[in-house]
C-alpha cells in the first residue's frame, strides 16, 4: 500500500508497505494529482525491486530512494522534472528511463548506483544548462501603481531598467550573485504588473506568450533557491517579436499572463505603450509546494531590496525602512501563527514570559529589544514545513536557557513576577511535564494541519501586498 500525505490541491507521496515490490505510483489519489515524492520517502526500503512513476510528479526528493539495495529498475514517464540530491545514492539500478522532460538532476543523485557514469554523460549532453536570458532596450516592467504617472517614463528610463536586468543575469551567470539576491520583478498569483515599451511606429495585435527559453529551466531547483523560477515572456506585434522581459515567480508550471489593457500614447516621435498584465499562476505539482515555503520568502524579497541598495537604486535610508518592514511583518506574521496552534502550551508559556519580559520597563532598552527579536528570528528560520514546527515548539530549552541568561532571573521568578500560568488548550493548570507529553500528539493534530494551511495562503497574500507596496516606493525613488 501506497502512503501518502493529501494537502491542499496535491499528493505527497510518504513511502508505501512492505508488500510493494514492483512499485508503481498513481497519477491520481482520491481524485487530486500526485505531484511530489516526499524526501526520504522509501530510503533503506529493502523490499521495492522496480519503481514507475508518472508525469504528474514533478520532483523526487532528497535522499527519496536511498540505500533501496533491491531496487534496480527505474522507469520515469515524461513530464517528470527534477531528481533531487542524492535521491538514488546507493541503489543498485541498472536501467533507468530519463525522459525529455527531466530539467535538473542534483548533486550525486547517483553517485553509489552502476549507472552513475551514464547518468553523468546525461547531464553533460543535455539541455539542462541554464540559459543566458536576455531582454532588450525597449521593455520595463513596472507597478501597476505607476500607470497614473506613466508621462514621466520615458524611453532612456525603459531601456536603463531593461540593461540593468541584463547586468544582473550576467552576475548570476557568474556565480557573483544567488537567484534570492536578483532583482527583478516578483509576482504572485493574481499580481498584476504594468509592462512599459515604446517604438517608433505603432503597433497592433499585441500579445504576450511565455518564451521556450524559460520552458528549459521549469523545475530547475538550485540548493539555495528551490522556491523561484525565473520566466521570460515574449511580446508580439501582428504575431512578429518586439520586445521581451523577464519575472521571478513562486510557481512552477502553466503560467500564464493576461493582457487586461493596452494604453498608448505619443511622445518625442515615439509610440509608448503600456500594457496592464494579470498574472494567473494556476499550477499543480511543485507550485503548491512553494507554498510550504512561504514564511521564508520574507527574506527572498528582502534580497532584491539588498541588492538595489547595494547598488544605489534606493538610498539607505528607505532599505533601512524596507528592512524593517519585512522583519516586522515576517515577526508578526510567525508570531501569530504558532501562538494559535493547539497542543504546545510549554511553548506559548515560555513565548508569553518573553513577551512580558521584552516589554518589562524595568529592563526594556533598545538593544535587548533588537538582541531579543533577532535571537527569535533565527528560531523561526528553521520554520520550512509542516513537520518543522515541532522542533520550533517543543525544543526550547535553549529559549529558556537564555531567557534566564538575559534576565538574571529563572523561568519560575519570572512566571511569578507577570503572573503567567502554565496552561493546556482548555486554559487549566498542568504541569511542565504534562505539556511535554503532549509533543506525541501535536504534529498529527487535525486542526493544527488546517491551520497551517490557512496560515500559508494568509501568508502569501501578505506577501502580495508587501511586494506591491515596496515595489511602489522604491520605483518612485
Amino acid at each position: 500500500m501506497i502512503e501518502y500525505e493529501a494537502l491542499e490541491n496535491m499528493i505527497v507521496i510518504t513511502g508505501a508497505s512492505k508488500d510493494e515490490v514492483d512499485l508503481v505510483i498513481p497519477s491520481i489519489i482520491d481524485g487530486k494529482q500526485v505531484c511530489l515524492i516526499k524526501e526520504n520517502a522509501f530510503s533503506g526500503n529493502n523490499n521495492i525491486m522496480s519503481v514507475k512513476i508518472p508525469g504528474s510528479v514533478k520532483v523526487i526528493g532528497e535522499y527519496a530512494f536511498s540505500s533501496c539495495n533491491k531496487l534496480k529498475k527505474v522507469d520515469l514517464d515524461e513530464g517528470v522534472e527534477t531528481i533531487e540530491d542524492w535521491a538514488f545514492i546507493s541503489s543498485p539500478i541498472e536501467t533507468i528511463d530519463l525522459p525529455r522532460s527531466i530539467r535538473n538532476i542534483g548533486t550525486n543523485a547517483f553517485l553509489g548506483t552502476p549507472i552513475r557514469k551514464s547518468i553523468e554523460d546525461f547531464v553533460n549532453h543535455s539541455n539542462m544548462k541554464k540559459p543566458k536570458f536576455k531582454t532588450n532596450n525597449k521593455c520595463a516592467v513596472l507597478p501597476m501603481a505607476l500607470l497614473g504617472d506613466k508621462d514621466s517614463l520615458t524611453n532612456e528610463y525603459i531601456n536603463s531598467k531593461s540593461k540593468y536586468i541584463d547586468s544582473q543575469f550576467e552576475l548570476v551567470e557568474k556565480g557573483e550573485l544567488s537567484l534570492r539576491d536578483l532583482d527583478i520583478p516578483i509576482l504572485f498569483d493574481r499580481d498584476e504588473i504594468l509592462v512599459a515599451l515604446y517604438n517608433r511606429k505603432p503597433l497592433e495585435d499585441i500579445t504576450i506568450e511565455l518564451s521556450s527559453e524559460s520552458k528549459t529551466v521549469i523545475g530547475n531547483y538550485l540548493e539555495s533557491d528551490s522556491d523561484y523560477l525565473i520566466l521570460k515572456y515574449n511580446i508580439y506585434t501582428k504575431g512578429q517579436f518586439i520586445s521581451s522581459f523577464l519575472v521571478k515567480t513562486l510557481y512552477l508550471e502553466n503560467a500564464t499572463l493576461t493582457i487586461k489593457n493596452i494604453n498608448n500614447y505619443e511622445k518625442n516621435d515615439y509610440c509608448y505603450y503600456y500594457i496592464e498584465v494579470v498574472c494567473n499562476l494556476e499550477c499543480y505539482g511543485t507550485g503548491a509546494l512553494a507554498k510550504q515555503y512561504s514564511f521564508s520568502i520574507f527574506d527572498d524579497i528582502l534580497g532584491k531590496y539588498e541588492t538595489q541598495d547595494r547598488n544605489g537604486y534606493i538610498r539607505h535610508e528607505t532599505y533601512s525602512t524596507i528592512l524593517e518592514t519585512i522583519i516586522n511583518k515576517r515577526r508578526k506574521v510567525i508570531d501569530g501563527f504558532i501562538s494559535q496552534l493547539d497542543g504546545c502550551p510549554y511553548w506559548i508559556y515560555i513565548y508569553k514570559i518573553y513577551t512580558k519580559f521584552k516589554d518589562d520597563p524595568d529592563y526594556n532598552t533598545i538593544e535587548l529589544n533588537e538582541d531579543f527579536n533577532s535571537y527569535l528570528d533565527s528560531i523561526y528560520e528553521a520554520l520550512t514545513d509542516y513537520d518543522s514546527l515541532e522542533s520550533i515548539v517543543y525544543d526550547i530549552d535553549d529559549l529558556v536557557s537564555y531567557i534566564e541568561a538575559k534576565s538574571g532571573h529563572s523561568i519560575d521568578e519570572l512566571k511569578e513576577k507577570y503572573q503567567i500560568e502554565l496552561l493546556n488548550d482548555n486554559n487549566e493548570p498542568i504541569s511542565i511535564s504534562d505539556a511535554l507529553n503532549m509533543r506525541s500528539e501535536f504534529i498529527n493534530n487535525k486542526e493544527n494541519n488546517k491551520f497551517y494551511t490557512e496560515m500559508l495562503n494568509y501568508t502569501i497574500k501578505e506577501l502580495r501586498r508587501l511586494n506591491r507596496e515596496i515595489s511602489v516606493l522604491t520605483y518612485t525613488e
